[in-house]
This record gives C-alpha cells, sequence and structure tokens, in this order.
C-alpha cells in the first residue's frame, strides 16, 4: 500500500475538515459465498454502476456482543457470526473547490479485525490483510485479532493515518473511498468498521 503512516489519535479534533464520516450512508457488500467476488471496479466506479448485492446504511458496520463497542455504528450485521469474514463498503464524496497546498489528509479507523483502504482504486493502508496490497478475496479472514476502541477485551485506540498532502490525492470532482473489512474467524464474538475520511 501506499505509506499512511498512523498516529495514533493525535490531531486536533477542531481543524478537521470532513470529507468521508463514519455515520455518512455507505453502499456495502457481504462477502456471502451467495454475492461471491464483488465486481473489479467496486472500488472506483459510480454509485449508479453497483447492482443489487449492495446495500445501503449509515455507517459504521458491526456486530458485537456488548452495547458500548456499537456506539458509533449504524448498521447492525446480525447474520455475519458463523456465516461470512468479510464485508466491502464505500462512500463517494465530491470535491467542490481546490484543497489547500497547506491541508493533509487523514484516515481515522476504529476496526476489528482488519481491514484494507484505498481512495480512488489507490491502496491507502492495511492491518491484518494476508497479502496486502494485492486485493483480499471477498471470504478472506484478516491476519490476526484486533479490538477496537470500545470493545471489551484489551480495547486498542482507533488508527490515525497521516496520508501526506492533500494535494497528491484530491482533485476537483468525485472520489471514492473503497474498504474491505476483515474479521479473524467467522465464530468472532465481534466486527467493527468505522472509517473517518479528512483534512487537517
Amino acid at each position: 500500500c501506499m505509506l499512511g503512516f498512523a498516529l495514533g489519535a493525535s490531531v486536533s479534533v477542531w481543524a478537521q475538515t470532513p470529507l468521508v464520516s463514519h455515520g455518512d450512508v455507505w453502499h456495502y457488500r457481504k462477502g456471502t459465498p451467495a454475492n461471491g467476488a464483488p465486481p473489479s471496479f467496486w472500488k472506483t466506479s459510480a454509485d449508479a454502476a453497483l447492482d443489487a448485492t449492495w446495500l445501503t446504511g449509515n455507517g459504521g458496520l458491526e456486530y458485537a456482543d456488548n452495547a458500548p463497542e456499537v456506539a458509533n455504528c449504524g448498521v447492525l450485521l446480525s447474520d455475519m457470526k458463523n456465516a461470512y469474514t468479510a464485508v466491502c463498503l464505500r462512500r463517494q464524496f465530491v470535491v467542490t473547490n481546490a484543497v489547500p497546498a497547506s491541508q493533509r489528509l487523514y484516515l481515522r479507523m476504529d476496526f476489528d479485525d482488519g481491514f484494507i483502504a484505498w481512495l480512488d482504486g489507490v491502496c491507502l493502508t492495511n492491518w491484518n490483510v494476508p497479502g496486502a496490497p494485492a486485493e483480499p478475496a471477498f471470504n478472506a479472514s484478516a491476519s490476526g485479532d484486533h479490538e477496537s476502541s470500545l470493545g471489551n477485551n484489551n480495547p486498542q485506540a482507533a488508527e490515525v493515518y497521516d496520508l501526506g498532502p492533500a494535494t497528491n490525492w484530491l482533485s476537483k470532482g468525485t472520489h471514492t473511498l473503497a474498504i474491505q473489512g476483515l474479521n479473524h474467524g467467522s465464530s468472532s464474538s465481534d466486527f467493527i468498521q468505522v472509517a473517518d475520511l479528512y483534512l487537517a
């Protein structure tokens, strides 16, 4: 993947300009055997090109065995446990004005157990993804455990990735943030994908 080094959660909140928020309406696709692999263009196509296997809902995506862990999630994947381990999600946004040269692009991820993220089809960063930066199989599993920030078993702070000058990534027009979230195993007690993309 591209650089994107983690900063913990230290970027000043007041200085952020959101591009994609976890509570926005996202398109998502379950990695079930019936759905199979997503089309090759899923990370870059217009929303109108997505077929009926894609669902919509306010992010983040989750299932969990404790209520506090899902405080930032709007989509309950009640059928995921013991059925599938991966979910694709994407959100398009429009840049209407030139991005200031002083601005940097950041991706904040709160997750359980792994993910890989792309912007306009270019890999940004990943965690616990076997074979990265190659796109995982639709039914892939995370290569290790990672608890979300609100989990009940050794919670980990959300990761913030500094992706460098925003002008390297964003021109005026429509852009697509795409993520594939992975669970360590189908019998896992939880799965969390909470993503925010912003300028600061």
